[in-house]
């Protein structure tokens, strides 16, 4: 399915509903803001109608970034204590109590501002990848992290032992008691079945789920007033409010659509180049000559890209005699990013070559100069599977670097 229709089923199943969204706010790619309704979607544009002037706003759905709708996100900091739990679709929920009952797992949510109703959840044991414990501590989540790293192919029953450190029992979790507070676990090793008590995985559980053929494509993510971020494969109203289902089966179901703070859906359809690693092919050695390649988000003395007045805090900074070449394996549609020489680059001279290929096929070569207003460059991307990005010199090395700023690939 093309993304058009997909987001548009979204906002349409989310959106059309004035009184569920109303006082919301439109963002498109662009950065531009309104504020107002959500009307009507189809399959090519989403209808706004702004606040105060009543004007329609007909806005093509592959420009739309994100509609707020007025929840407010939590501050999760060091201090608030809780549990995390992620999904095997990457969905991550926060909770303070977390126990798992037969073959399904219940939750309390963090409260949240305002005071708006939680959900009501369906969430299988069959859509858990981990609960960790103590999610509010960087220590435990690094070692966490680590675990995770080195697991195996079991599931695995976590406790923390004397020293403070993570020890994995390995085995098969068959189902949980009825209140929630022992679990049946197939041990690894002696094949035996017993009872653990849910309490005892102080580090928490990690589940070995079986890998899908086939999962539903992602429409947006979610995200809620409670902390939580849903990865949906659909967003439908219902008569008791917005319900949201997750890429892996899970639903929850938003009264009156409250609780909802954010639809999201240039987070996983737009990827900014600086958050991709590149194989990078850099200028030969010179004994004598500085040897940098691109930097990320910022210029060598640490400020942040500035084209025309105008500060970016996403972007590449290249050097001359270098080729970025970035996997896009097809996924991506458009390429766009803003071009130009640094005001912070003193070289009244500076002009260099930039390129960009597509498969090898050339899509942009132009010079680009410090004299040179800079540009919105957009590319068609589409089904092309490596990205090249090279500049080249005109002149000395020193001074000839050139800026793309918010450069990113949107599917």
């Amino acid at each position: 399915m093309t993304r058009a229709p997909r987001l548009a089923a979204a906002f349409l199943a989310a959106c059309t509903l004035a009184a569920l969204a109303s006082a919301g706010e439109l963002v498109t790619l662009s950065g531009k803001a309104l504020k107002g309704d959500v009307v009507a979607v189809d399959a090519q544009t989403v209808t706004f109608k702004e606040a105060g002037s009543g004007t329609l706003a007909k806005i093509p759905v592959k420009e739309v970034g994100e509609v707020n709708l007025g929840g407010k996100l939590p501050a999760l900091g060091p201090t608030v204590k809780r549990n995390e739990i992620e999904l095997v679709d990457g969905s991550v929920l926060v909770a303070p109590e977390v126990a798992i009952k037969g073959k399904k797992v219940e939750f309390a949510f963090l409260p949240a501002p305002g005071g708006a109703t939680p959900p009501t959840v369906d969430l299988p044991m069959t859509t858990l990848y981990w609960v960790m414990r103590n999610a509010e501590d960087p220590k435990a989540r690094a070692e966490w992290k680590k675990l995770l790293t080195d697991r195996g192919k079991r599931d695995l029953f976590v406790t923390i032992d004397e020293k403070g450190n993570l020890s994995p029992l390995a085995g098969t979790f068959l189902e949980g008691d009825e209140k929630g507070v022992g679990i049946q676990f197939q041990d690894a090793v002696s094949d035996e079945k017993r009872r653990l008590l849910q309490a005892r995985a102080t580090g928490g559980f990690v589940f070995n789920q079986p890998l899908r053929d086939a999962i539903p494509p992602t429409v947006c993510k979610v995200r809620d007033v409670f902390g939580n971020v849903l990865i949906a494969q659909a967003v439908t109203v219902t008569d008791a409010g917005i319900k949201v289902t997750t890429v892996g089966g899970a639903t929850f179901e938003y009264p009156g659509g409250t609780g909802i703070a954010k639809l999201d859906f240039a987070e996983g359809n737009v990827k900014y180049l600086v958050d991709l690693d590149p194989t990078v092919a850099g200028p030969d050695e010179v004994p004598g000559e500085p040897r940098l390649t691109y930097l990320k988000n910022r210029t060598q003395d640490g400020a942040r890209l500035r084209l025309d007045g105008v500060e970016y805090q996403k972007g590449l900074l290249v050097f001359p005699d270098t080729a970025l070449t970035y996997n896009l394996g097809g996924d991506y549609r458009e390429f766009k990013a803003t071009v130009g020489v640094d005001d912070r680059i003193p070289v009244a001279s500076s002009n260099v070559r930039l390129t960009i290929e597509g498969d090898g096929r050339k899509l942009f070569s132009e010079n680009v100069s410090r004299k040179d207003k800079p540009r919105t460059v957009t590319l068609d991307v589409k089904e092309v599977k490596q990205l090249k990005i090279s500049v080249e010199r005109e002149s000395l090395y020193l001074g000839n670097q050139v800026n793309l700023a918010d450069v990113r690939v949107q599917k």
